[in-house]
């Protein structure tokens, strides 16, 4: 963790045992409070601390505790609203949460995993291990196969131009 702008790193204390590998980070403001996430192959973390130390975190119902997360993604015209790629039991998921992952609702589930997530207005887009790319209307709850690739798709960018950029 840094605290000044890449100067200089301290390392963050993980209250977890084991290997830990970190595939993405994101935020969220609630009630005045930055909270940091961590998405993991041991599932879901928070720092309440501005990264100095972080914690397992589990939605209430532990939906998506112990799960491998891949990445987040958040919809830019409410930050709040934040999307989350996972595998568990060896199947696919994305998953949005409104609250800070206190509780999640289940928008996608496949044999194959979601490795990439990203968002440009009302479309979530998806890339996905077997080569597929889906997009996913938030607003109509329709998903659409966008591109077929042979290889997996772990990475998407969307630019301002309506571009989309995938890297297998």
């Amino acid at each position: 963790t840094s605290f000044d702008k890449g100067d200089s790193f301290i390392n963050s204390k993980v209250n977890m045992r084991g290997s830990l590998r970190v595939n993405d980070f994101t935020y969220v403001r609630q009630d005045g409070d930055l909270l940091l996430f961590a998405a993991s192959n041991k599932g879901l973390l928070v720092s309440r601390d501005i990264g100095s130390s972080w914690f397992p975190f589990s939605d209430i119902e532990k939906k998506i505790d112990g799960a491998y997360l891949y990445n987040f993604t958040s919809n830019l015209q409410n930050p709040k609203n934040l999307f989350v790629a996972l595998e568990k039991d060896g199947k696919g998921y994305v998953y949005r949460s409104d609250d800070a992952f206190f509780t999640v609702e289940k928008i996608f589930e496949d044999k194959e995993k979601v490795l990439a997530l990203e968002m440009r207005d009302q479309e979530l887009y998806m890339g996905m291990s077997d080569g597929r790319l889906l997009s996913y209307n938030i607003n109509k709850k329709t998903f659409k196969l966008e591109a077929s690739s042979e290889e997996p798709i772990e990475r998407l960018l969307l630019d301002d131009n309506q571009s989309v950029y995938v890297s297998d």
